[in-house]
């Protein structure tokens, strides 16, 4: 806390607690169905609160509300939030979703900051507030101010909290993922975020949090997430630099490159690529850059900075000569098969770890294809119709240019397309399926 505390020292001190309003659609909603949206809701929460003049930063932790009531519905709540036992066998104790707030707020002639713009920000997305103005953080009075803080970052390792918020953020990925994906998913996806976050909204305290308060609580066991650092004014040789390093197409285009990865997304040549879900290494083609920053502005994390600067950042990621951010590499030898094995072309061999480590997620095999790599080969099918359909030197031409097209290049633009014509049913696509599962379609 004595790190925390001088950072805001020439701030107005806040804490708010924040649940849900009491209206008839949350009255019949179930607490359950309120817990799988909370990290979608604090992102909303904190989305607004960022908008509150002369926000500093702030410490948001998911909380929960305790609630007796007869069996069937719920009273007023308790002043409490502790893990309480029933007062009556005739009431049920039901644990609601709730944000806790701790915020430093600068008003330009240094006058205390009201609690209104609080009750404001957060009444109009829904939410009910209870708001206190906290003591100044003078010298001999910081208890004052820090219990609040205390009380919100109390819970930060509550295993209880942190499955819920485990449970909530899992299913917010898994929403977003299948707006991006042409299949379902195949399996949940995995990650998650801590029950205390730290956001910085004004760059002029990055850098005393991210040198001083940060690693101090990161060396006493607090466990949370950092948002805002990069605004900071980092070291540099040059004032441009320093500018760049600030500018919000940067700090946005960082913001997307965390999620792609989080979310098993790649950029290559100005398109998006998603991670195949039952593979290792290897991603396949799924939409446009303007597609993914659309679907992507639907979460309240992203959404300001999105539609803010939607046609900069597609211009900067869709180009297909653009190095920044990193793009994804396509190594065109391997094509990968079940259990992470890939066949190498050039060596003709199955291959076991043929991507390092380091490189998984920065480079892909250019296809992926449900095989066991310990499977004797049966080419029967194959071989008949190719036998049945062509001559001796039609056989060995055609699987000659088989072996061109699989070397990437190794086909001139100008050469001849290959083309099959025959009457339905005839075997035409049993002919190219082995193709067409190796070449992709693009």
């Amino acid at each position: 806390m004595s790190r925390i505390l001088p950072s805001a020292a020439t701030c107005s001190l806040i804490s708010a607690k924040v649940s849900y309003q009491k209206c008839d659609g949350i009255a019949d909603t179930k607490p359950d169905e309120l817990w799988v949206q909370i990290c979608n809701k604090r992102d909303e929460c904190d989305q607004a609160v960022k908008r509150i003049p002369g926000m500093a930063f702030f410490f948001s932790a998911v909380a929960a509300i305790e609630r007796r009531g007869k069996k069937g519905h719920t009273n007023e709540d308790t002043e409490e939030e502790g893990d309480g036992t029933n007062s009556s066998e005739k009431q049920q104790v039901v644990y609601w979703p709730a944000i806790s707030y701790w915020m430093a707020v600068q008003s330009q002639n240094g006058t205390h900051v009201s609690t209104v713009p609080v009750h404001s920000a957060l009444l109009e997305i829904g939410m009910e507030v209870t708001a206190k103005a906290l003591p100044d953080c003078n010298k001999g009075r910081e208890e004052q101010s820090s219990a609040p803080l205390c009380t919100t970052l109390k819970d930060h390792s509550n295993h209880f909290l942190q499955s819920k918020v485990d449970i909530s953020f899992a299913e917010g990925l898994n929403n977003l993922k299948d707006q991006l994906m042409e299949e379902p998913l195949e399996s949940a996806m995995n990650g998650s975020e801590h029950v205390v976050r730290l956001q910085v909204v004004s760059s002029s305290f990055s850098s005393i949090l991210r040198d001083k308060a940060v690693p101090a609580l990161v060396r006493a066991g607090l466990k949370f997430d950092v948002y805002g650092i990069e605004n900071c004014s980092m070291p540099s040789e040059s004032e441009n630099r320093t500018k760049a390093l600030a500018s919000p197409i940067v700090v946005a285009i960082n913001d997307i490159e965390r999620a792609m990865k989080k979310l098993g997304y790649a950029l290559h040549r100005g398109e998006v690529y998603k991670k195949v879900a039952s593979s290792k290494y290897t991603f396949q083609h799924c939409c446009k850059v303007k597609q993914f920053l659309s679907l992507l502005g639907n979460s309240e994390h992203f959404k300001e900075t999105i539609v803010k600067h939607l046609n900069k950042l597609d211009s900067i990621l869709g180009d297909p000569e653009s190095e920044f951010p990193r793009q994804l590499r396509i190594n065109y030898d391997l094509i990968e098969v079940s259990d992470g094995f890939c066949f190498s072309i050039s060596e003709r061999k199955f291959v076991e770890n043929a991507i390092r480590e380091l490189e998984v997620g920065r480079e892909t095999p250019r296809a992926y294809v449900e095989y066991k790599h310990d499977k004797v080969p049966e080419p029967r099918y194959f071989k008949e119709i190719l036998e049945n359909s062509l001559s001796n030197n039609e056989v060995q031409f055609f699987c000659e240019y088989f072996i061109r097209l699989l070397h990437y290049g190794a086909k001139q633009h100008k050469e001849k397309v290959l083309c099959l014509i025959g009457e339905p049913n005839s075997g035409k696509t049993s002919l190219f399926a082995p193709i067409s599962r190796i070449i992709p379609e693009r």
